[in-house]
């Protein structure tokens, strides 16, 4: 666990075990999923002797790779759904997905795909073979395909219709998915902004 010490940060090492340690698990939308609240009430640690800063950078950096590519599953797999349904659902005598303007929305939803796994890709090299620019490339990934997946949810289900939210049919579990992953260590915004910081400012012309 990070402990902040004035300016400076350390890492500890606590067995889950010890006592004094209490997890407390908390309800997610996403169910596939489990956190929970972890209080610890004197407890015995260990200080881990590595560079706190440096090692954190590397857990977000990778973590917000792993959850691109977590969304980027379940993109890949609502468009399939979206696909799939709509040369079923049947309007006006004919597949919806025969359908001009359900076709633009399949089209939108395999470009955003398409384009989100060159990114998850991309910066999961980065990350692999440790360059100096992988921190930027992982927030390009979280940003990027985070958002992206949110809106691929929504153009599932509205694909789907009512039928995508129930729980007899699986696009709600991928859904609730691409929206918790959307925000999960923080949202597109944030991620933006980090980015915004290590671009190099350059002066308008006149």
């Amino acid at each position: 666990m990070p402990v902040a010490d004035g300016e400076a940060t350390s890492l500890w090492l606590v067995d889950r075990g010890a006592e004094g340690v209490g997890v407390h698990p908390r309800p997610l939308l996403d169910r596939s999923r489990d956190v929970a609240d972890v209080v610890l009430d004197d407890v015995a640690a260990r200080r881990l002797d590595i560079d706190a800063t440096a090692a954190l950078d590397e857990i977000g950096t990778r973590a917000a790779i792993l959850v691109a590519a977590d969304v980027l599953g379940a993109s890949e797999r609502m468009l399939q759904l979206a696909v799939d349904y709509s040369k079923q659902r049947q309007q006006f005598g004919r597949p919806i997905g025969s359908f001009q303007a359900v076709k633009h929305a399949a089209a939108q939803m395999l470009v955003t795909v398409e384009s989100s796994m060159s990114i998850v890709c991309y910066a999961a090299q980065s990350a692999e073979e440790g360059l100096p620019e992988r921190a930027t490339h992982a927030a390009v990934a979280k940003a990027q395909v985070t958002r992206g997946g949110a809106e691929i949810a929504d153009s599932a289900l509205t694909l789907h219709g009512a039928i995508g939210y129930t729980w007899e049919h699986d696009l709600h579990l991928f859904y609730k998915r691409a929206k918790l992953d959307r925000v999960l260590f923080g949202t597109p915004t944030a991620w933006n902004e980090r980015i915004a910081d290590v671009l190099p400012l350059v002066p308008a012309t006149a």
